[in-house]
């Protein structure tokens, strides 16, 4: 199973490596000599794009290797971490043992709102400005001053020339007045690795999906220092598309452009335009975004928004206009099926096998306003999905045939689901394993039929009054049994 693990910090992706270093590395605090400068110094080059193949390239890094799993850092060993590749100036220090011991970071959204993104030499002058009180700042929440570290770790790339310079600088001004070993680290690499400083129990092999503004990367971490690339963007990465859909909206930048969306799509109808997804028909392992960056600013400029007027500033119908194209851009066949249709007929096909032979949907927060009963039929899926799922705008289900609100997550209940309940909305968490459970209908046809979903599960759910299906679909079980596998 492919398991992703959210980056604490910038800072703290770069010094995640260091959780995995080699046994060399025992210190004794104030021991500096016997920290090797070069631990892992990479190449960009070591993450260039690949051919079509899903998995073409394995790269082999010169550094000290861990001579087993089991290999940790002394708990002496204090590193100070500096970032400064793009629009953040962070900073972070972490002990030997992964213990996260303080982390700062300074936003340029400002910035970004003024530029309609990233400006390199504005950035740089940002960092410039912030660098040493984020660095003082860090210091001065983990207690400790520049004495007590054992090495300082930076960025050297990839990233913007301007802005790596302004985090070199002070990395080499602090290691020069302390006489510390300096750590160049390859960013990419340590946004795979973080998943080891913050899951202490996932060893190697792993697979690691790196998403960045620049990056898309599914790679294979054998172990400290080698590394297949199954994948990578072919054009642009999903940041890129985020970003600039943002911007032709007119959303506020000085958030990033993943989050503006997603707040905007929420107001929208995600079914008014019909996007393509990106390279659906590729057995590769690459991604590609610039196709359908292509098919959002055609959708504005049919719908005449101008992106100059802010999202705040425009009419009831433009607002309306820029939530639909949000939230169609969101939902893109969201949770992992692949449907198909005809002028009088609709296939649905399941995600993929993992490696477990397990099928999981991806957890969804869509508005189904618009969708009351097909909400109804989406609770009982999310049972299947790997995350909770969020419903949400359906104050409708509580004047329905039935109190349907309650009924529904008093049903899911039964067959092992967490379930939240709000006023117009529930948020829905699958159990490790679905329960065998009797579910009651309220005499409500779509309960039923719903509810029925569950065996899916390869349980026994037995459905009370499936008499009560007549309503709408008076023979709903005998044709569910015509198409079930025994």
């Amino acid at each position: 199973m492919v398991r992703l693990f959210l980056t604490l910090s910038p800072a703290i992706s770069r010094l995640s490596f260091l959780a995995a270093a080699s046994p060399s590395l025992r210190l004794q605090r104030h021991h500096f000599h016997k920290l090797k400068p070069k631990i892992s110094l990479i190449a960009a080059s070591n993450f260039q794009r690949t051919g079509s193949s899903c998995s073409t390239r394995t790269t082999r890094v010169s550094s000290s290797q861990p001579k087993s799993e089991s290999s940790k850092l002394d708990d002496g060993l204090i590193v100070l971490g500096i970032e400064t590749s793009c629009d953040d100036t962070a900073a972070a220090v972490v002990r030997g043992n992964g213990e996260i011991l303080s982390q700062v970071i300074s936003s340029q959204a400002e910035l970004l709102a003024q530029y309609g993104g990233v400006a390199p030499k504005q950035a740089e002058e940002a960092h410039s400005r912030v660098i040493d009180k984020v660095v003082q700042d860090a210091l001065d929440k983990a207690n400790l001053t520049e004495k007590d570290l054992s090495a300082v770790a930076v960025t050297i790339g990839p990233g913007l020339g301007l802005c790596l310079r302004v985090g070199v600088q002070k990395a080499r001004r602090v290691a020069g007045a302390f006489n510390l070993p300096i750590v160049g680290v390859h960013h990419m690499e340590a946004h795979a690795l973080v998943a080891r400083l913050v899951e202490h129990e996932l060893s190697f092999p792993f697979m690691a999906l790196l998403i960045s503004g620049g990056h898309n990367i599914l790679v294979l971490a054998h172990k400290l220092g080698q590394y297949t690339q199954l994948g990578t963007t072919v054009d642009d990465a999903i940041g890129e598309a985020f970003d600039k859909t943002a911007k032709w909206l007119g959303l506020d930048l000085r958030r990033s452009g993943g989050p503006a969306v997603e707040e905007l799509a929420l107001e929208g109808d995600a079914n008014s335009v019909k996007f393509n997804v990106p390279m659906k028909n590729h057995k590769d392992c690459n991604f590609s975004y610039a196709g359908l960056k292509t098919q959002v600013r055609l959708a504005i400029e049919a719908r005449e928004i101008d992106g100059q007027c802010p999202v705040s500033s425009a009419t009831k119908e433009d607002r309306r206009n820029r939530a639909d194209i949000a939230a169609s851009f969101q939902v893109l066949e969201k949770m992992g099926c692949k449907v198909s249709w005809t002028e009088n007929s609709v296939t649905v096909t399941g995600p993929s096998r993992d490696a477990f032979g397990m099928r999981h949907l991806r957890a969804v927060d869509v508005n189904m306003n618009k969708m009351p009963d097909v909400a109804m039929t989406l609770a009982v899926v999310a049972l299947f999905a790997d995350g909770p799922t969020t419903i949400r705008d359906v104050a409708s289900w509580r004047v329905k045939e039935t109190e349907r609100m309650i009924a529904i997550c008093t049903e899911l209940r039964k067959l092992g689901a967490t379930v939240e309940e709000g006023s117009d909305y529930c948020v829905i968490t699958p159990p490790a394993k679905v329960k065998p459970a009797e579910i009651d209908t309220y005499d409500d046809h779509r309960m039923a039929m719903a509810f029925s979903l569950a065996a899916c599960a390869d349980v026994p759910v037995t459905i009370k009054d499936p008499g009560c299906t007549r309503k709408t679909f008076p023979d709903y079980f005998q044709v569910l049994e015509s198409i079930t596998k025994h």
